[in-house]
């Protein structure tokens, strides 16, 4: 009897170690495997939820923190329903589904019941809706694939009037099931013209960010009241699809002129060139964004295709989206300085900073 007891014990604890091993290594995939975030919130407990996203997703233009809409839904929901909401962000002005993508597959945040992702305005004016749906299409299932329980919300900006864009957002929300709340649609039910609800045409300012967090809550409130379930679809689904980004510093020439400083290759001069080869069918460039920043002109396979700048109002780290929908086959890149500055850099410098392009892993 007490060899059987002494087995009995043994088998629970190492089945209990084997589960704290399983949750240590699958941490994502743990979160919210009994509870969704609608009943979480019904039952007033902790939420975790993380924003990918741009300078709207961020709440850029509102007069202060507490009139963004994540603070103001996170106010609407506690206030409501007793249920505190930790904030994540992974966000950035300026930024396209690309540099969303890239920043997510190389952060570690674990244990997330709720994703809102918000892009949309600045990738129509990078990229065409083509390299925009596998851009977002890929954001979406590897979010899907690391937090499968997750509720994934995605907001179409109320600025957006890229039809194209708006329907690729729609239509990959769908494939991947997740809910699409289309903010140009409180925007216009308010009846207030553009000058009212945004800082600059663009960014909502207190009173767009209200109607965000209204519109939002009134989802909630409605899936609440419903009792919807999250949707989880198969994990083998996602891997198969699933592109690795991943970083090549591996120059094959640089100008004399580029100077290596604090791992970025750094030129002042025009015309100074730095040049890579990749295979796949996009490309992108991890480069320094700061008040010196200049104009630099990337040539794919000896075609000129864009002009990017590295100017910014502060010195910031960015991955910028370069080029989509390429054969899939070895390329060659280079980076040429304009020798010329952006009209907000008053400066008297045009810097290019480089330290690696962002290619696909094969």
């Amino acid at each position: 009897m007490k060899n059987k007891t002494f087995i009995l014990v043994i088998t629970s604890v190492f089945g209990i170690a084997l589960f704290l091993l399983y949750c240590l290594y699958h941490p994502g995939k743990t979160s919210s495997s009994t509870k969704n975030v609608y009943d979480k919130i019904k039952a007033s407990e902790p939420v975790s939820y993380l924003v990918i996203g741009d300078s709207i997703g961020r709440g850029s233009g509102a007069s202060k923190d507490q009139t963004k809409w994540f603070y103001l839904l996170e106010d609407k929901l506690y206030d409501n329903y007793g249920s505190p909401l930790k904030r994540n962000m992974i966000v950035q002005s300026g930024a396209t589904a690309f540099e969303g993508l890239y920043k997510f597959k190389n952060s570690s945040i674990q244990n997330i019941d709720l994703i809102f992702i918000v892009f949309g305005e600045n990738d129509r004016k990078y990229m065409n809706n083509d390299v925009f749906y596998y851009l977002y299409s890929q954001l979406l299932l590897q979010v899907k694939e690391k937090y499968p329980a997750a509720e994934i919300i995605t907001l179409t900006e109320s600025s957006l009037d890229n039809e194209n864009f708006a329907d690729v957002i729609s239509k990959v929300s769908e494939e991947y099931q997740a809910t699409n709340l289309d903010m140009r649609i409180p925007f216009r039910k308010s009846g207030k013209r553009a000058e009212e609800l945004t800082k600059d045409l663009v960014h909502p300012n207190d009173n767009g960010y209200q109607l965000y967090a209204e519109y939002i809550y009134k989802h909630f409130n409605k899936q609440i009241q419903n009792k919807e379930k999250s949707t989880e679809l198969p994990l083998n689904d996602y891997a198969a699809k699933a592109i690795n980004m991943v970083t090549n510093n591996d120059y094959t020439f640089k100008d004399s002129s580029y100077v290596k400083k604090q791992g970025y290759f750094t030129t002042d001069d025009k015309g100074a060139e730095l040049g890579f080869t990749f295979k796949g069918t996009y490309l992108g460039a991890n480069v320094i964004r700061g008040p010196l920043g200049g104009l630099v002109d990337v040539y794919i396979d000896d075609e000129f295709v864009t002009s990017i700048s590295t100017w910014w109002p502060f010195e910031k780290p960015r991955s910028e989206f370069i080029a989509g929908g390429l054969p899939d086959e070895t390329h060659k890149v280079i980076f040429r300085s304009a020798g010329k500055a952006s009209s907000h850099n008053t400066s008297g410098y045009h810097r290019v900073q480089i330290s690696s392009v962002i290619v696909q892993d094969k």
